[in-house]
């Protein structure tokens, strides 16, 4: 995947993996908002995959 369009898409992706890791940290620790937090980031994580994932399909037929 190339261009400023992959990249974008990569880094999105790397920036969403944050939350949902800090929501599965505060469940490990027995934290009562943790299912509040990964309920938060859940979709957000999944809708930057998805855009990861397009942008690297158009990569590959693009070749």
């Amino acid at each position: 995947m190339g261009g400023e369009h992959g990249a974008a898409a990569a880094e999105a992706l790397r920036l969403s993996t944050r939350p949902p890791h800090r929501a599965l940290g505060a469940s490990i620790a027995g934290e009562p908002e943790a299912v509040a937090l990964f309920d938060q980031c859940y979709d957000p994580f999944w809708e930057s995959v998805l855009a990861f994932v397009s942008a690297a399909r158009t990569a590959v037929h693009d070749l």
